[in-house]
């Protein structure tokens, strides 16, 4: 079996309008890497805000897109409640664990 070729990028602070873009900025650079799949590490994040949930989507629908995957560990209880209540848990894995593959 080949082995998974992946890159975490750990957001690492809230995701709000003012961090937005230097999170997008590295999800699309790990996307243009051409890896099979995409980890957002949501540790240390406390607060996502409106344009928060836009960007691990927009990333998933780019790695989709490749062939590739997406999936979000270290989502706190509230962030998983806030993914599934915007339906997000439909189109990648939102986990509370470190574990990648």
């Amino acid at each position: 079996m080949p082995k998974i070729k992946k890159s975490i990028i750990k957001a690492g602070k809230d995701i709000v309008a003012s961090t937005a873009e230097g999170i997008r900025k590295k999800l699309l650079r790990a996307v243009d890497k051409g890896i099979d799949l995409l980890v957002l590490d949501l540790n240390g994040v406390a607060v996502v805000d409106s344009v928060g949930p836009s960007l691990p989507l927009s990333a998933r629908n780019s790695m989709e897109k490749k062939g590739g995957g997406m999936r979000i560990v270290n989502a706190s209880k509230d962030l998983r409640r806030l993914f599934e209540a915007m339906r997000l848990d439909r189109h990648f894995e939102v986990s509370p664990e470190p574990t990648v593959v």
